[in-house]
């Protein structure tokens, strides 16, 4: 019945998104990987731009700690979500798989039992934090090791600008920003030795460069392309769909 529920949710959504392409004039898309794979399929590849999330001034974590510990975290969500979940798993299974020897320090945020994640003396749960601000500027590595979900997720951007690399799966690795890949550590769960040797990684000096900005950036141009087609099709499409009451979009 779970199969069931899932297909019938992305025959839904599927339809529902090529309703809306159909009726819009531009698709703008948070995310890169389906900016480039998703969207195409169902709308015109020169009606899509991608639209990438970045970390306002006010938001920016405060300058990473002068020392980083050997520290590994895994956030999580004070809301259950099966994504999350299954990183928490992922991530108490693959320390549990490490040398006892291993020199570093693994922490939990959140409530694990919201999880069902197993009670393990090798992960120590902090608790729900107010901001994870505190503990990123003091770790070396930030720990996502479920490939499910496909957004762009903020809080790895919030990682890295805390000078944080990600251990994280191929798959997800291929779904990210380009811009994050050279603060990315790919992880092959399925094979032993993997997380130990991103780890190991994680040890190296921290790549120099601005992400958030690379990404506030590409978001600008594509925000004025976007308002530069204002002065042509787009306006001239708002102009004449003014008044509809068929609740139809824009744009």
């Amino acid at each position: 019945m779970k199969a069931v529920r899932q297909a019938k949710f992305v025959v839904t959504r599927g339809i529902a998104d090529a309703r809306y392409a159909h009726w819009s004039d531009v698709t703008l898309s948070i995310s890169d990987w389906e900016a480039r794979h998703y969207w195409p399929l169902i709308a015109p590849r020169s009606a899509i731009r991608w639209v990438p999330f970045f970390l306002a001034d006010q938001y920016v974590p405060p300058p990473a700690s002068d020392v980083k510990e050997h520290l590994c975290v895994c956030l999580t969500s004070t809301t259950p979500n099966p994504v999350i979940a299954a990183s928490a798993r992922a991530f108490v299974d693959a320390v549990g798989q490490l040398p006892s020897t291993t020199p570093w320090r693994f922490v939990m945020t959140g409530e694990p039992s919201v999880y069902k994640v197993p009670a393990t003396s090798r992960v120590e749960p902090v608790g729900v934090l107010a901001s994870p601000s505190e503990i990123l500027a003091r770790s070396r590595a930030l720990a996502v090791l479920s490939s499910r979900g496909y957004g762009f997720k903020t809080k790895l951007l919030e990682a890295v600008m805390a000078q944080n690399f990600i251990l994280l799966p191929p798959r997800l690795y291929r779904r990210l920003p380009r811009v994050l890949h050279p603060y990315c550590v790919q992880v092959d769960l399925a094979r032993p030795g993997s997380f130990a040797a991103g780890l190991e990684a994680c040890l190296r000096e921290f790549p120099a460069g601005d992400p958030n900005g690379d990404l506030k950036g590409i978001a600008y141009e594509a925000l004025d392309w976007f308002f530069s087609q204002c002065d042509g099709g787009v306006q001239g499409s708002v102009r004449r769909r003014a008044g509809r009451s068929d609740g139809r979009p824009i744009s």
